[in-house]
């Protein structure tokens, strides 16, 4: 249920501090929109792509020029703190450069064979893995790595076959469960202002009882010209530019292909969760340079929603671009783009593929 009733109450309090912010689905200044990858979960024989997706204001020729990006630097972590220490490496030693895959610096290549070679590598690097496995494992997370770690614990820590046997313990730990690596891409503006985006990858031994997922792929978008999605629609494709008049509100529905709302397979840590359906989780996050969305964020079950193109009197000085995000809780993602010219001589919808 969307939560309707505190709105008001929200409403309320921002205008009595005289507060106005910038919905976060507005993209006023250069952001990392999202990274996908090709594979959100792979085995170690697989190459593993990644897009980062940056949000790129169009320049008011009125107003000052929004900052340029300068560079991207790539680099990953095979274990890292977690998302509350911001996905920080356990140890800034384990952190590695990854080199860009094309001139635009905009993707970067992980490959599975390199980490598996880096798990049968890692042995003299084993006692700060085991340091950080200790900061970050749980016995509800990670069971096989915490047994390891009490086996240790309980072992002759002196002898050389203690530190052996639990460092092959984890090994076929991270081969099975999964290795899960944390990429960082840091952007540079023209200003010096930097950014950051973390994206999970999992890498693992294939598992016949346990498919890999895949990313849900978002196809394109439906569009009605009313609140109520009634009468004809357009189907809107990546990359198409839609017209609309100033001042309209227009609804969206995005459009998944078919198996993309996956099953979760038996022993899912997600079918455990409240009102688990035996589904992944998939919903979508909503941006644009201009305008202004309903609901920013929506699901699978409810995913439309409505989008206010701006007024006559505050036209931007070219085409409004728009992304939509498509994302699971297993840390598979999609995403397109296309724009909307907003054009005062128009007076319904119209499309240019």
């Amino acid at each position: 249920m969307r939560p309707l009733a505190v709105l008001p109450a929200v409403a309320l309090i921002l205008a009595s501090c005289g507060a106005s912010f910038d919905p976060p689905s507005l993209v006023t200044k250069p952001r990392v929109l999202g990274i996908v990858a090709s594979l959100p979960e792979a085995s170690f024989a697989d190459d593993v792509t990644l897009e980062a997706v940056l949000g790129l204001p169009t320049d008011d020729p009125a107003g000052p020029a929004a900052p340029t990006v300068a560079a991207l630097a790539w680099s990953v972590c095979p274990l890292s703190l977690g998302a509350l220490a911001g996905y920080a490496c356990a140890d800034p030693s384990l952190e590695l450069p990854v080199p860009a895959a094309d001139a635009s610096g905009l993707t970067a290549t992980l490959h599975g064979a390199a980490f598996a070679m880096g798990l049968a590598q890692m042995k003299p690097f084993f006692p700060q893995l085991l340091e950080g496995l200790r900061r970050t494992v749980s016995r509800e997370s990670d069971p096989c790595q915490w047994d390891m770690i009490a086996a240790y614990d309980a072992c002759d820590q002196s002898a050389d076959a203690c530190l052996e046997a639990a460092y092959q313990a984890a090994v076929g730990c991270l081969r099975s469960a999964g290795l899960d690596v944390s990429v960082r891409l840091v952007v540079t503006q023209s200003d010096g202002a930097k950014l950051e985006a973390v994206k999970r990858v999992l890498f693992r031994d294939p598992d016949p009882a346990r498919p890999p997922n895949t990313n849900p792929v978002v196809t394109g978008l439906d569009v009605w010209p009313n609140v109520e999605r009634e009468g004809p629609s357009l189907h809107v494709s990546p990359g198409a530019t839609l017209t609309v008049p100033p001042g309209f509100v227009v609804s969206f529905v995005p459009t998944l292909a078919e198996g993309s709302v996956e099953a979760l397979p038996a022993g899912d840590p997600g079918l455990d969760k409240p009102g688990a359906t035996g589904d992944e989780l998939v919903y979508f996050s909503w941006y644009a340079t201009d305008g202004r969305f309903a609901w920013e964020r929506t699901t699978a079950d409810v995913p439309d929603t409505t989008w206010d193109s701006p007024e006559s009197d505050q036209l931007p000085p070219g085409p409004v671009q728009v992304w939509v995000f498509v994302r699971d809780d297993r840390l598979g993602s999609d995403y397109v783009t296309f724009f909307v010219a907003v054009d005062p001589q128009a007076t319904e919808l119209g499309l240019t593929p």
